[in-house]
């Protein structure tokens, strides 16, 4: 798995120049999971974001009843995952688990925070991007939430 290119190619890392992109390759870890692993639970508490290296993730949500799951979201190779807590720190809004065997690039937020006070142009690309990826997804929750809404 080339890190570098995974950071380079992402969504969140992707207008950083190559300096910053090492620096960010200094504070990552890589977690690997089995097939069906969980990842985190909802509820569980957040400090760390994920970008899929290798693999499948599925982020699903608890409905009523304990065993009752939905999914809400597939993360694809070189897509993040788990970034709001890079902003709140509040408990998981959802689970992730592995559909297959995956390799996982880990970020905790100690260590971005102190990346990005250190480095404040790379602060602002990347949290100038984060915004971007949450506008997007609250966009499309809406527009989800509206067809279930209009077809429900």
């Amino acid at each position: 798995m080339d890190i570098i290119k995974i950071l380079k190619n992402s969504e969140l890392f992707s207008e950083l120049n190559t300096d910053e992109i090492s620096e960010l390759n200094k504070i990552c870890q890589i977690k690997e999971y089995d097939e069906q692993e969980e990842i985190f639970k909802e509820g569980d508490t957040s400090n760390e974001l994920y970008i899929l290296g290798e693999g499948r993730v599925l982020i699903e949500i608890q409905l009523k009843a304990e065993s009752e799951r939905a999914s809400v979201h597939t993360v694809d190779e070189g897509q993040i995952f788990g970034e709001v807590a890079l902003v709140d720190g509040n408990p998981r809004s959802a689970a992730a688990k592995s559909v297959k065997r995956s390799k996982l690039i880990v970020i905790s937020k100690d260590d971005i925070d102190a990346l990005m006070k250190k480095n404040p142009r790379m602060g602002y690309i990347i949290m100038r991007n984060f915004s971007q990826i949450l506008c997007s997804r609250v966009r499309k929750s809406t527009s989800n939430l509206k067809a279930s809404l209009m077809w429900g």
